[in-house]
């Protein structure tokens, strides 16, 4: 009797189900992996691969009891009634740990993007603020300049994708190993440089490094007059695009566009007035005074105009002046009309239009950017914003990815995330917007009432009620700012007042909150 429970285990193990589920698990699992793998280089859907997970997993057991019954009957005998039930329970406990191991995470703060970096097939660069080798306070913003400029050229190129200026910024007066800095920033290549004036002359250092190996691959100095500053920037890009193999970006280098002065002094203060503005997003007093004095110094500087225009169009919707809106919108357009190919004078054109509430007239100039500048961070999420604006927020989700993943840990990705956020809520992705709004809030850290208003909405939907509540009271405690001011806000920049999913959404918070609708 002692040895019977051998008997059976020995007997289950020959057993021809044995042997089948066995099989399976091996090929099941071998193709999940390869799968996974596939399904990733080609940057399929999320749901591709939780779909074929399903069909392995659910298969298992199915195969199991089929193979089972098929022998039963051949047989036209019970067999032993133990290796079905113990090889069903196998298929189910395997299963369940399969689901586990690769089900997608419940909705929480996502981790930083330096964590989480997605790879493509293009290069990544990652152009570091050149190093202003004087001490003249101008210099500085020349050498700023310079590179904003180059990360622009590049932007422009399909051939390869450039990380945003507000990720590489941070490193503004550093010297950092430049292996971590491409693991921090998910970049293939760093590129870093100088610029030293040299009297009537001006002298600019590049070099291109291999960020996985620290290795040099391409390093030039310039030394020309000071009057030929700008044609250095072409000069710079040019070399970087052909080391790091980017044929596509010299073949199109003629139609690429950047809007140009002959101001030194102008292209300085438009430097400063990008920094303000990053520093300040309801429009800093003194970045519009640069922007002004530039477009003084300069009134066929289109960049100029462009971003005078921007932050007219924020300071007007911040007072709601309306006389202040129709110069932001004169001012865009001037910059549109002295250089309509200009990525960011296109950019600048339709987020002052949007921000002016014509999120119909903002789009065609929206639509031009990702053609002109397939890496431009910032503009692919003004155009993905205007897009959920106008009620279009599904083809939105693309570009607020990328341009996410092009803008690691910078001070305007929580913003982006905000956004993104806006834009799941928009066709009713609750889920997602939850975990894009955690996000923004975390990365806020000091609270923001509308974006408080919104993750409240979102978890009232998913039925967190006392999450909902906790988020109101939070938002109370930073601002008065109340619900119907966000609903406001909604129908003014918005085609379609928001869309369904936002109206029934801010009803319930307004239920919730015990004010009427």
């Amino acid at each position: 009797m002692s040895d019977q429970p051998d008997v059976k285990i020995r007997g289950f193990r020959r057993h021809r189900l044995f042997r089948v589920a066995t099989i399976y698990v091996l090929v099941g699992w071998l193709s999940i992996q390869a799968a996974d793998i596939f399904l990733e280089a080609f940057e399929t859907p999320a749901w591709m691969m939780r779909v074929f997970l399903i069909l392995v997993v659910t298969g298992l057991p199915l195969t199991i009891i089929g193979f089972w019954l098929v022998e039963r009957t051949r047989h036209s005998r019970p067999g032993n009634t133990l290796v079905p039930v113990l090889s069903v329970a196998m298929a189910l406990v395997i299963s369940c740990g399969a689901y586990l191991y690769f089900a997608p995470d419940q909705p929480t703060a996502r981790k930083p993007q330096s964590a989480q970096q997605v790879r493509v097939t293009n290069p990544v660069l990652a152009v570091l603020p050149f190093a202003n080798m004087s001490s003249i306070e101008i210099n500085e913003h020349l050498a700023d300049g310079l590179t904003e400029d180059i990360i622009t050229l590049l932007a422009q190129s399909p051939g390869v994708e450039v990380i945003a200026r507000h990720s590489t910024f941070k490193y503004k007066g550093e010297s950092p190993d430049i292996r971590d800095v491409g693991r921090d920033l998910g970049a293939d290549y760093v590129i870093e440089g100088s610029v030293r004036p040299l009297g009537e002359r001006i002298r600019v250092t590049v070099q291109v490094i291999d960020a996985g190996s620290g290795a040099h691959i391409w390093a030039e100095k310039y030394d020309r007059p000071l009057a030929d500053f700008f044609e250095i920037e072409g000069e710079v890009s040019l070399g970087i695009a052909a080391a790091v193999g980017d044929a596509v970006f010299k073949e199109d280098y003629s139609k690429i566009a950047l809007s140009r002065t002959s101001s030194l002094t102008a292209r300085a203060l438009v430097s400063q007035a990008e920094m303000a503005f990053t520093h300040d997003i309801r429009g800093d007093e003194n970045g519009m005074t640069k922007a002004r004095r530039a477009v003084e110094l300069d009134p066929e500087y289109a960049l100029a105009h462009a971003m005078l225009g921007r932050a007219l169009a924020l300071n007007s919707a911040y007072y709601n002046e309306p006389a202040i809106a129709k110069e932001a919108e004169a001012e865009a357009r001037l910059a549109a009309k002295l250089d309509p190919d200009d990525p960011k004078v296109n950019a600048y054109l339709a987020f002052s239009l949007l921000t002016i509430g014509e999120p119909v007239k903002a789009l065609p100039y929206a639509e031009r950017v990702p053609t002109l500048s397939p890496s431009y961070a910032e503009g692919l999420v003004y155009y993905a914003d205007i897009l959920t604006h106008n009620g279009r927020s599904r083809e939105a989700l693309p570009y607020f990815e990328k341009a996410i993943r092009l803008t690691p840990n910078a001070p305007q990705l929580g913003w982006y995330h905000w956004l993104h956020g806006e834009a799941f809520i928009h066709h009713g992705n609750f889920t997602q917007a939850q975990a894009s709004l955690l996000t923004a809030d975390r990365l806020f850290q000091t609270g923001q009432p509308t974006l408080l208003h919104l993750l409240a909405g979102t978890q009232l939907q998913l039925g967190l009620t006392q999450d909902a509540r906790n988020s109101l009271e939070r938002a109370a405690t930073i601002e008065d700012r109340s619900i119907q001011d966000d609903i406001d806000m909604w129908e003014f920049f918005s085609s379609d007042g928001g869309g369904e999913y936002y109206k029934t959404m801010w009803a319930d918070l307004q239920s919730l909150a015990g004010s009427r609708p």
